[in-house]
């Protein structure tokens, strides 16, 4: 069977909401070996088709996550220490909310993920206990310690705020990937 059409099967199960809860793991290590296979990234395989969805790059994440981890003693130790003696069987709202390829390093995914399972937490609320939410006042006092560290004026550090606003608006993944660079 041709590669493409079966990452095209894939894309649609996940597209139309159809991942499967039971047996997460394989599924979404299968998508992520396809998305090896390409010729071109799956951003670009992706832009190709006019499919704009973020769930498609985090089950891909997910499955990466998964895949590395299996040959990874260093998350076999840290899954041990939590008592699961193998890779326990992830859900989709995880990959959806917990993975942060970006974000977190492989350790602290799966710190985060064995959190939500021992924890029986749903993933979304987790991630939202993890932000950092500042009030009006205390973003003004960040702004204020910023323009005095590095002796800027006001409407550079708005053009700079603003920046990065837009940038998230317009093209999320970039955002996450600016993000990953600090």
């Amino acid at each position: 069977m041709d590669i493409n059409y079966q990452l095209e099967e894939k894309i649609r199960i996940i597209v139309d909401n159809r991942v499967p809860d039971k047996n997460f793991n394989d599924f979404a290590v299968e998508f992520y070996l396809l998305t090896k296979k390409i010729m071109i990234s799956l951003n670009k395989f992706l832009n190709i088709r006019g499919i704009r969805n973020p769930k498609i790059l985090q089950i891909k994440n997910a499955g990466e996550l998964i895949y590395i981890s299996r040959d990874s003693y260093r998350i076999r130790e840290i899954l041990k220490s939590h008592n699961y003696d193998e890779i326990p069987e992830l859900k989709p709202q995880i990959a959806y909310y917990v993975i942060k390829r970006n974000k977190f390093t492989i350790e602290q995914n799966w710190e985060n993920i064995i959190e939500v399972l021992k924890d029986y937490q749903y993933p979304s609320r987790f991630m939202n206990m993890k932000k950092i939410i500042l009030t009006e006042e205390q973003k003004l006092l960040v702004k204020k310690e910023v323009k005095e560290r590095f002796a800027l004026k006001d409407f550079e550090i708005n053009s700079i705020v603003d920046l990065l606003k837009r940038l998230k608006a317009e093209d999320r993944e970039l955002f996450e990937k600016f993000k990953a660079i600090f």
